[in-house]
């Protein structure tokens, strides 16, 4: 779930990314993040497989709670769902797939790149650097965060959207933020 601020709105606000840097260039990753304007702003995914590149993006809404889901299949296709509805391909503007049916290699598999959400970093060598030049941060606010390596249906996503999940086959981060704001004490140690 995101509702993305109109008000300050900038181009390319990281949603989320976990990228792997070679000699200044993205080798290995992906990135999700917001491009255009507050009136016509969309949710693009990149896809890096070995300095190869392929995205896609579709509107969406600011100052409005939406839940965002991003597919991609065996084939690298991306297709989203809104509100637990398919977007049309209509309705998605992507580029050329140079990536094909290629996975990430192992040495991205393999590494303990971070996942970043909401924010800018990237790991290069051994080094977590906190900049990655023309990315910003996300301004709005993020609910929840379901990371399934798996597909998700139509049908299951609306079924389990407003709800909490459960360990399950394919779920690899599932983040609920609902943790109180502002200032408070853990006494109960």
């Amino acid at each position: 779930w995101i509702n993305p601020k109109s008000t300050g709105f900038t181009d390319n606000q990281i949603v989320f990314s976990k990228i792997q840097y070679e000699s200044s260039n993205v080798k290995n990753g992906f990135i999700c993040f917001l491009s255009g304007t507050s009136n016509n702003c969309y949710i693009n995914l990149k896809l890096y497989v070995d300095q190869k590149t392929f995205s896609s993006k579709t509107l969406i809404k600011t100052d409005e709670w939406q839940n965002i889901v991003l597919n991609v299949n065996i084939d690298k296709k991306i297709s989203f769902l809104i509100n637990g509805n398919p977007v049309t391909n209509d309705e998605v503007i992507s580029t050329a797939n140079e990536i094909g049916k290629k996975s990430f290699p192992l040495e991205f598999k393999n590494k303990n790149i971070p996942l970043a959400i909401g924010g800018v970093f990237y790991v290069s060598g051994q080094n977590i650097l906190n900049t990655l030049e023309s990315y910003t941060h996300f301004k709005g606010y993020i609910d929840e965060f379901r990371m399934f390596f798996k597909f998700r249906s139509k049908s299951i996503v609306r079924k389990e959207m407003r709800k909490n999940i459960f360990a399950q086959k394919g779920l690899k981060l599932y983040l609920r933020f609902n943790e109180p704001g502002g200032n408070y004490t853990n006494s109960c140690l």
